[in-house]
């Protein structure tokens, strides 16, 4: 199993809060699985370097639609994390 703990200094708060939207938003297109897919690319994420800026999220967002297989479902699962965070 991946770890991933992450040190609380690597990701602002402000951006774990947005994860967690986009977190939201792939169990719709990959299920019960989604917690421990979200907890890899996180750790995938971060492992990059320090995360501080929203747009940054992008990436994350990228990192998580890559475990979607379908591409009409990758694209509407990108689409929606965008929404998500627009909402905000």
């Amino acid at each position: 199993m991946t770890d991933t703990t992450l040190p609380e200094s690597q990701v602002s708060p402000q951006l774990l809060q947005l994860c967690k939207q986009v977190n939201a938003c792939l169990i719709q297109y990959v299920g019960p699985i989604a917690p421990e897919l979200c907890a890899e690319s996180l750790s995938i994420w971060v492992k990059s370097g320090k995360r501080t800026r929203a747009n940054e999220l992008v990436d994350y967002i990228n990192l998580l639609s890559a475990h979607i297989r379908d591409v009409k479902q990758r694209g509407s699962f990108i689409e929606d994390a965008h929404e998500a965070l627009r909402r905000r």
